[in-house]
């Protein structure tokens, strides 16, 4: 687990409180440089989302809604591409999962036939 939250309980071992604890930290050691005391952190829940598989996913939001499957994979693909850097990203990142949707069977091998 992570240093513990104001309430102090641990925080996840995910990359949201791993973002909002090193952006905390940058800011304290800013108000330390200004003679400022430290404030401390308040870790806000924004939930947690993993890809399961191809076109599977589930999905926990802060106020108890969840889902899985295509629509909370749906859910995933569409957070990550606006949550990339830049147009082009976007376009180049969202051509793979958009044919992987497409696919209907299985994934069959990608190997030559002679």
């Amino acid at each position: 687990m992570t240093s513990p939250s104001c309430d102090g309980l641990p925080l996840p071992q995910l990359a949201q409180p791993a973002i909002q604890s090193g952006r905390h930290a940058a800011r304290q050691v800013e108000r330390l440089v200004k003679g400022h005391p430290t404030v401390p952190l308040v870790y806000h829940d924004k939930g947690i989302m993993a890809t399961v598989g191809r076109r599977s996913a589930v999905v926990q939001l802060p106020h108890g809604v969840r889902a899985r499957g295509t629509l909370a994979w749906l859910a995933w693909l569409g957070l990550h591409l606006v949550t990339l850097l830049g147009g082009r990203n976007r376009l180049v990142r969202a051509d793979q999962p958009v044919l992987a949707l497409c696919e209907l069977g299985p994934r069959r091998g990608r190997h030559r036939r002679r």
